[in-house]
């Protein structure tokens, strides 16, 4: 059965913002692009299964056209795989909108999951719909993250490194006795990285790296591994005259 290109397209641009938004460690967006393409993926399975889609500027209630398109006579099983990843995303979706009031509520292992299961889904979906748009899903190519401790301090990106060690994540006094600095400094440093969503803190009231912290902590790790390998420059250390 045909399927309408725009809808193919769009299903892929949205797993692409979702792919953007785990790497920006912005879990909340991570449900909202995946319910979103949820509801672009069921119109697809609409498409395959009764020949025509729900117009996108028409409202669908997700929940009972996936129960319904699981009972088509029409539905090839290995699509009804697909219809349930599709409900397992928006059930935890919903959970999560209905009990998550703060960021740091939405589970990493949550959205990591819904990543996969949607991903997953949509490639089973496009073997049926659109076999030619599979290399496209494959070799979607995501921007670098804009991460926001590009101007990070020293002192940041000391703590970002010291915290790339310890993935479970430490102690605030500990974190200051490693980094030699002082315990108000540090932890005045680490809640500045948290308001930036850099580091978070876990249910053990440990301070660890999100996903853009530990972005960004590699990224430091580079950089130092760079300098220290690279010859010295000419009068690089010399005291400036004048």
């Amino acid at each position: 059965m045909k399927v309408d290109s725009t809808l193919v397209d769009k299903l892929i641009d949205r797993v692409k913002r979702v792919k953007a938004a785990l790497i920006t460690g912005n879990s909340q967006e991570v449900l909202l692009e995946a319910g979103k393409a949820v509801e672009v993926g069921t119109r697809v399975l609409q498409s395959l299964i009764k020949g025509r889609h729900t117009p996108l500027n028409t409202s669908l209630k997700i929940s009972k056209e996936l129960n319904r398109l699981e009972n088509h006579p029409n539905l090839l099983q290995k699509l009804k795989a697909v219809i349930n990843c599709f409900k397992f995303i928006s059930l935890l979706r919903n959970f999560k909108a209905a009990h998550a009031t703060e960021e740091s509520e939405v589970q990493e292992l949550d959205v990591k999951a819904v990543s996969a299961a949607l991903e997953w889904a949509v490639t089973r979906l496009l073997e049926e719909a659109a076999p030619g748009k599979l290399k496209e899903l494959r070799n979607i190519e995501l921007p670098h993250p804009s991460i926001p401790a590009a101007n990070a301090t020293v002192q940041e990106k000391i703590l970002l490194y010291l915290l790339s060690i310890y993935p479970e994540g430490s102690k605030a006094p500990e974190i200051a006795e490693k980094a030699e600095v002082s315990r108000s400094h540090t932890y005045k440093t680490l809640k500045s990285l948290k308001r930036r969503k850099l580091v978070k803190l876990t249910k053990e009231k440990l301070f660890a790296l999100t996903e853009s912290g530990y972005l960004r902590a590699q990224e430091i790790k580079c950089k130092l591994l760079e300098a220290s390998t690279s010859p010295a420059q000419p009068n690089s250390m010399a005291s400036p005259k004048g």
